[in-house]
């Protein structure tokens, strides 16, 4: 990670946004004493500006888009910015900074529509970076890789009355032209293991032609 000279020295406390992640074009207090101008104008200049979702759930934000960039013949994974006054190691201050994630857009023409949420509980799940977890994999431990599919992240449920499908972040009204809607009624097996398994969110990923630029 590339950072200027002198701006941090052994023992400063950082906060480490890792690409991928979207730091707020206009930050509000208390984000400004962390979020510079130095660094906006920094960001101006090396980041496209784009759409994400806030760190709470509620609303997008928009921002800079933190990418993986050479600077100085240096290749720079992530942004580092001096920790808030009285911040503590390990604190999550992601939504105190209103810094979201990425996440790109689906090109799905219709049948997005939100529905309301169902009553029962469905956690998120996202990929993080391995960078954030570098102390984790240590020298002779056995590890497996697989691929991460491009596609999009949905969700499935029966709640013992009627079916639900969304993305990520919503769940959509039923529609014939939703890539939720339809993945749920062409994969085979897949209203019936919902069925089977009442109150039991599934997750999955939709992928193929017209889903991401990957076409598999």
């Amino acid at each position: 990670m590339v950072v200027g000279k002198d701006e941090f020295i052994n023992g400063t406390l950082g906060v480490y946004i890792a690409p991928d992640y979207v730091v707020p074009q206009e930050p509000d207090e208390p984000a400004k004493a962390v979020i510079l101008p130095s660094t906006l104008e920094m960001l101006s200049r090396n980041c496209k500006i784009v759409d994400a979702r806030h760190p709470s759930g509620e609303g997008y934000i928009k921002g800079y888009r933190i990418k993986v960039k050479k600077f100085r013949g240096e290749w720079s994974q992530g942004l580092l910015l001096r920790a808030p006054l009285n911040s503590v190691e390990g604190q999550d201050i992601m939504q105190l900074l209103k810094i979201g994630h990425y996440e790109p857009p689906i090109e799905t023409t219709a049948g997005s529509e939100a529905d309301i949420s169902p009553e029962i509980p469905c956690p998120k799940f996202d990929v993080e970076s391995l960078a954030q977890f570098n102390k984790v994999l240590h020298s002779g431990m056995e590890i497996v890789i697989t691929e991460k599919i491009h596609g999009a992240q949905a969700r499935f449920l029966y709640d013992g009355i009627r079916f639900h499908c969304g993305s990520k972040n919503e769940w959509k009204k039923e529609n014939p032209s939703s890539i939720w809607w339809r993945a749920l009624e062409t994969t085979s097996g897949s209203e019936g293991l919902a069925q089977s398994h009442p109150e039991i969110t599934i997750y999955g990923e939709i992928y193929g032609s017209g889903v991401q630029d990957l076409s598999y």
